[in-house]
């Protein structure tokens, strides 16, 4: 009985054989519409610097297929109040794209800046109220500041212990 089912296991059954079924999923998947993602913006808040970096690199900067003087172009029409101010005097040509990126690194890459605002947002949220959407407001900004201080590889037990601390404290 068991050398019948490996010898047709071991069969090539055109059907069912695994590249037949990859190349069904692979033309599933190309069927599949996905909308248009927009190129993200960012308004000089440190805290919001890590998404939009991380987005604009992987739709923008990563993308070969145009050059750097519409990727300046992209990178001043996704910034808004502060940040845009840092890059408006510059000029639109492909020489200018990576003196404008590294001025926006320089200013909101600071470890410690970032650090200090997720802190901040942290520590400031307001006392609340037994309201069930004040309480999701409260988990839902703190869990966010965790996550910020996870990607800044500087949450540790002793980070979540005051956290959770605080956390409780804020609720009357």
């Amino acid at each position: 009985m068991r050398l019948n089912v490996n010898r047709k296991m071991n069969k090539t059954d055109p059907e069912h054989s695994i590249s037949s079924v990859s190349s069904c999923n692979a033309n599933v998947l190309s069927d599949v519409k996905l909308p248009t993602l927009s190129v993200p913006t960012f308004n000089g808040k440190i805290e919001h610097w890590i998404m939009f970096k991380d987005m604009f690199v992987e739709s923008v900067i990563e993308n070969k297929s145009i050059s750097n003087s519409m990727k300046l172009q992209y990178l001043k029409a996704s910034c808004r109040d502060e940040s845009l101010g840092v890059i408006q005097p510059i000029s639109i040509s492909d020489a200018n794209f990576d003196i404008a990126w590294k001025l926006l690194e320089d200013r909101y890459s600071n470890k410690r800046e970032l650090l200090n605002a997720i802190i901040k947002k942290l520590l400031s949220q307001p006392n609340i109220s037994e309201s069930s959407s004040a309480i999701l407001n409260l988990i839902d900004i703190t869990n966010e500041c965790i996550r910020s201080l996870e990607v800044l590889h500087y949450w540790t037990r002793h980070l979540a212990q005051i956290s959770i601390y605080h956390t409780l404290r804020q609720v009357n």
